[in-house]
C-alpha cells in the first residue's frame, strides 16, 4: 500500500523530553544519621571530615556515617551546649565550636572538649557566640563575635579573653555589641559586621605589639574602629545596618551582605557601593557568600541558593527544600576539596554538585498530554543524515535536533494511521531508506520520494514471511541488513526469513516477492528468537529465549547450538540469551538473562563467563555495544557498565535499566532506551578521573580478655600515628573511609599488615578489616583506596601497632631464664 507523504508534520514540543540539569541537589538529614534536622553551620577540616553543627549536637561526617557529639550536663568534657552556632579549625587541627553557652575546643587526641563559658564574676569570660575566625597574622589569637558581648579576642597561650565593646562616648569604638560576622581580608584589614549598628574595620597591622610580636594588650584602648553604614543622618543607614556576611573573592573584591543590599568595598575611595547583581527582594534574604573552585559565587538565602555568573551578569536560583526555610547562619555554605557545595537548612544539610553529564537524557514528560500513552523504547536508529528514529510500543518517532533549533519529534504512526503494537526494529539500507518492523507489518520509509510502503500480514500468501504465516504469532521482530543487500527478518516465535532488497524495491505487493524461510518447524529452537547479528565472516549468531545461542552459516546452511551444560564451566552460562556482539578483534560476546556475560572462543568453541562476582552490576544483560577503543558498553538491570576486555575491568554507571541499544558509527554516539525514554553519549567523553579522595582510618575497636570481652572503641584513631596494645587484645578491627561524599561512592579498598602479611589484599567496597590473635611484636597497618575508575591513590593511611608480650615472654624474662640456666651449670 503506497501512502502519500504528507508535507505538514505533527511536531512534538521539546518539553516532551527534558535533559537533566547539570546541578544536582542531594538532601541528607536525620534519616541518614544526622543528629537534628535544624543545621546551623558546616565546615570541612584539614583531614577531609565534614563537621556539621545542629540544634542538637555536633556531627562528624565521613560520607558513610555520622559521629555525634552532644551536651552532657554530667560530663564537663562534653559540649557546653546542644546548640552549635559556628565552627572553625586552627593550624594545629583543633576544632573551635561556638555555642549560645560559650566557646568549646575539640581535642582530637582525647576526643573531648574544653569549655570556655560565661562567668558572671569574670568580665573577661565569653558568652553566646555568633562568629569565630583564626587570626591570620598570629594563629595564637582567635577573634570571636558575641551576641551582645561585643568583639572578643582569645589568647590561646595565656588562656585569656579580651573584649572590645561599644562606647557611646567614643566614636572610635566598636559600633555595636551584637556581632554577626567577622572577616580578615588579604590586605590585613579586619571587618566586623554588627546587628543594626553597621560595619566596622580595623587594620590588624596597626595594633601595637610587644617585642616578641604579640599584640600589646595594654594598648588595646588605642585601637580605632572605622565605621560604615553607621551614620543615622544617612538615608542608607536605615536600610543597611545589619551585616550578615563579609567575604573576599579571588579577585580581592570585598563583598558585604547587609539586611537589604549587596555591597562592594571600593578600597581607593574607602567607600561601600551597591552591587548591580541582585534585586531588592533577593538581597533582603541573603545570608552568606562562597566562591567555588571554578570561581563561581554562591549566595545563601531562605530555602534558596543563588549561583552568580559575573561574565554574563546572570543569576540562577536553586530551591533546597520544598518545605521549611533556610538557616540564617553566616556559615551556611561550605565547599569541600572535591568541589561539592554544602548548604545548611532547617531540614538537614544539602550537597550541591555539578554533574558534567556523560549521558544526555531524554525522558518523557507526563504532564504533556500530546505525547503517546507509552514511550517504552523498543528500537533506535541514527540514520546517515543524522536523524534519530525511535520505535516505541505505540509510535514511530523521528527526532530532529538542529543546532539552532529545539528538539522536535515527528510521530509517523499518527500521520499514517499505523497501529504499531510495537516498533520492534529499525534499519537503514544503502539507499537511505528506513525499514521498520511495526507490529507484524514490514514498513519502508523512503525520504527521497516521500513515500511509505506497508507490507502487511498475509497468512494466505505462500511467499509471506515465516512469522506472517502464523495466525497466532507472538513475539518481537528483528531486522538485519547484510552486505549483499538482503534483509534478514527474525521473529520471537516465527523463525527467520531472507529477502532481496532488489525484489522489494520492484514491487509493492508481497505476492511478487520470494522469501526464503528457515526453521519454520514449531518444535525448532529458532522459534524463540530474541536477537541476532551477522559477523564479519557472514555467520549469523542467534539468541534465543530458551535454547541458548545458535550459529548459522547461510552459505552452507548449517546450524550449531550452544547451550548450558551441567558440570561444564566452559559452556554457556544460561540458555536465555538476550544479546550478542562482535568486538573489534572478532570475539563474540553473549549477554544473558541471569547468566551475565559470556565470551566465545572460536577455536575451542567454549565460553568464558563473567558476572557480578567479576564486577558486573547485574547478571541480567539487555544489550551490548562496542566502541572504537575496544571497550564494551553493556546495558544491565542495574545500569550501564563499560567493560575493558584487556584487563577484564568493569566501570559501572548508575543509569537505570535500558532494554534497547544502538551504536551510531557515523558519529560514534551510543543510544540506550528504556521505559522512561533514552540516553545518548559518546564513549570518548567518559574520561577516567584521576581524583582519588583521601583515605582516613575512622574507627578502631578491640576486644580484650582482660576486660571479659568488653568492646572498646576509639574514634580518635585518625589523629594517631601509633598505638600500643596488649597480647590480651585478642580481636582488633579497623574501619576506614575514602572521603568523597558521593552518594554513589564506588571507592574500593585494599590493606596490608606489615609484619603479618606484606601483600596488598583487595577488599572491594568493604570498609572494615579484623585481625585475631596477633603475636606480640611490631606491625604497620596500611590502607589505600581507588576511585570508581580503578585509579589507586598514591598516598595511603598507616598506623604503627605494637603488641606487648606477656611478662614471661619479655626480654628481661628471657635474660632471667638464661641466668638461671647458666647458674645450674
Amino acid at each position: 500500500i503506497l501512502l502519500a507523504f504528507i508535507t505538514v508534520l505533527t511536531v512534538f514540543n521539546r518539553n516532551l523530553f527534558a535533559q537533566a540539569d547539570s546541578i544536582i541537589i542531594e538532601h541528607i538529614s536525620t534519616e541518614q544519621g544526622l543528629s537534628h534536622r535544624n543545621v546551623n553551620c558546616v565546615m570541612e577540616d584539614s583531614y577531609g571530615f565534614l563537621w556539621i553543627g545542629t540544634a542538637d549536637g555536633l556531627n562528624r561526617y565521613d560520607g558513610y556515617e555520622f559521629v555525634v557529639y552532644k551536651n552532657d550536663i554530667w560530663d564537663t568534657t562534653s559540649l557546653s551546649s546542644p546548640i552549635i552556632s559556628i565552627l572553625t579549625e586552627d593550624e594545629e587541627g583543633n576544632i573551635w565550636v561556638g555555642t549560645p553557652n560559650g566557646l568549646n575546643l575539640y581535642q582530637r587526641q582525647s576526643d573531648s572538649f574544653v569549655r570556655y563559658t560565661h562567668d558572671p564574676e569574670n568580665e573577661y569570660s565569653i558568652d553566646s557566640i555568633n562568629a569565630i575566625i583564626i587570626d591570620r597574622n598570629n594563629s595564637n589569637y582567635i577573634w570571636i563575635g558575641t551576641d551582645g558581648g561585643g568583639l572578643n579576642l582569645f589568647d590561646k597561650e595565656l588562656q585569656r579573653f579580651y573584649s572590645f565593646k561599644h562606647n557611646p562616648e567614643n566614636d572610635n569604638s566598636l559600633s555595636g555589641n551584637k556581632v554577626l560576622s567577622l572577616f580578615q581580608d588579604s590586605f590585613g584589614d579586619f571587618w566586623i559586621g554588627t546587628d543594626h549598628a553597621g560595619l566596622n574595620r580595623i587594620n590588624l597591622n596597626s595594633i601595637p605589639r610587644t617585642t616578641d610580636g604579640k599584640y600589646d594588650a595594654t594598648k588595646f584602648n588605642s585601637i580605632v574602629f572605622e565605621r560604615y553604614l553607621n551614620d543615622r543622618n544617612d538615608h542608607e543607614y536605615l536600610h543597611s545596618t545589619s551585616i550578615a556576611c563579609i567575604y573576599e573573592d579571588r579577585a580581592n573584591s570585598i563583598w558585604i551582605l547587609s539586611n537589604t543590599r549587596v555591597l562592594f568595598y571600593n578600597r581607593d575611595a574607602n567607600k561601600l557601593i551597591p552591587s548591580p547583581y541582585f534585586n531588592s527582594f533577593q538581597t533582603s534574604h541573603l545570608h552568606e557568600i562562597l566562591e567555588d573552585h571554578r570561581g563561581v559565587l554562591w549566595f545563601g538565602s531562605h530555602n534558596i541558593v543563588y549561583k552568580l555568573n559575573r561574565d554574563i551578569n546572570k543569576i540562577k536560583e536553586y530551591k533546597l527544600n520544598k518545605e521549611g526555610v533556610r538557616s540564617d547562619s553566616n556559615q551556611g555554605l561550605c565547599v569541600d576539596k572535591t568541589g561539592n557545595i554544602w548548604a545548611t537548612t532547617w531540614d538537614g544539610i544539602v550537597r550541591i554538585y555539578r554533574d558534567t553529564p556523560l549521558f544526555g537524557q531524554y525522558y518523557h514528560n507526563v504532564d504533556d498530554p500530546s505525547f503517546p500513552a507509552s514511550n517504552t523504547m523498543y528500537s533506535i536508529l541514527a540514520d546517515q543524515s543524522g536523524k534519530v528514529w525511535i520505535g516505541t510500543y505505540y509510535s514511530l518517532l523521528l527526532m530532529n535536533k538542529d543546532k539552532n533549533r529545539p528538539v522536535r519529534f515527528i510521530d509517523y504512526s499518527e500521520l499514517y494511521h499505523f497501529n504499531p503494537r510495537g516498533v520492534w526494529s529499525i534499519v537503514e539500507d544503502h539507499k537511505g531508506s528506513i525499514w521498520a518492523a511495526i507490529g507484524y507489518t514490514l514498513v519502508r520509509i523512503d525520504p527521497r520520494t516521500n513515500s511509505i510502503i506497508q507490507y502487511k500480514n498475509d497468512p494466505e500468501n505462500t511467499n509471506a514471511l515465516s512469522f506472517q504465516k502464523k495466525q497466532n504469532f507472538t513475539g518481537s521482530v528483528n531486522l538485519v541488513m547484510d552486505e549483499a543487500d538482503n534483509l534478514w527478518i527474525s521473529a520471537g516465535s516465527g523463525g527467520i526469513s531472507k529477502v532481496s532488497l532488489k525484489d522489494l524495491y520492484l514491487t509493492n505487493n508481497l505476492r511478487d516477492v520470494e522469501f526464503t524461510n528457515y526453521f519454520n518447524d514449531p518444535d525448532d529452537p529458532l522459534n524463540s528468537i530474541s536477537y541476532f547479528i551477522q559477523d564479519r565472516f557472514g555467520i549469523f549468531w542467534i539468541c534465543t529465549y530458551d535454547a541458548g545461542v545458535i550459529k548459522f552459516d547461510p552459505e552452507k546452511e548449517t546450524f550449531k547450538s550452544y547451550k548450558q551444560e551441567l558440570n561444564k564451566p566452559k559452556s554457556l552460562s544460561i540458555n536465555y540469551a538476550t544479546s550478542v556482539h562482535e568486538d573489534k578483534k572478532g570475539n563474540i560476546w553473549v549477554g544473558t538473562y541471569g547468566g551475565g556475560l559470556n565470551k566465545f572462543d572460536r577455536e575451542s568453541e567454549s565460553f568464558t563467563q563473567l558476572g557480578m562476582k567479576n564486577g558486573l552490576p547485574s547478571d541480567i544483560i539487555q544489550g551490548i555495544l562496542g566502541d572504537d577503543n575496544g571497550n564494551l558498553w553493556i546495558s544491565t538491570h542495574s545500569g550501564i557498565t563499560k567493560f575493558n576486555p584487556e584487563n577484564n575491568k568493569f566501570r559501572n554507571y548508575d543509569i537505570q535499566e535500558n532494554v534497547v541499544s544502538f551504536h551510531d558509527k557515523l558519529t560514534g554516539k551510543m543510544y540506550f532506551g528504556d521505559a522512561r525514554g533514552f540516553i545518548v553519549f559518546h564513549p570518548d567523553s567518559a574520561k577516567e578521573s584521576s581524583n582519588v579522595p583521601p583515605i582516613i582510618i575512622t574507627k578502631f575497636t578491640k576486644f580484650s580478655d582482660e576486660n571479659e570481652g568488653e568492646q572498646i572503641i576509639d574514634r580518635t584513631i585518625s589523629a594517631k600515628d601509633n598505638i600500643e596494645l596488649s597480647y590480651k587484645d585478642d580481636i582488633i578491627s579497623f574501619e576506614f573511609a575514602a572521603l568523597s561524599f558521593k552518594r554513589d561512592n564506588k571507592c574500593e579498598y585494599a590493606y596490608k599488615l606489615e609484619g603479618f602479611n606484606n601483600n596488598w589484599i583487595q577488599l572491594g567496597n568493604k570498609r572494615e578489616v579484623t585481625f585475631t590473635n596477633l603475636d606480640p611484636g611490631n606491625y604497620n597497618f596500611k590502607v589505600k583506596a581507588c576511585n570508581e575508575d580503578g585509579i589507586w591513590c598514591k598516598n595511603f593511611s598507616s598506623l604503627q601497632i605494637y603488641i606487648s608480650p606477656p611478662w614471661w615472654a619479655t626480654w628481661w624474662a628471657y635474660s632471667f631464664y638464661i641466668f638461671c640456666f647458666v647458674g645450674l651449670l
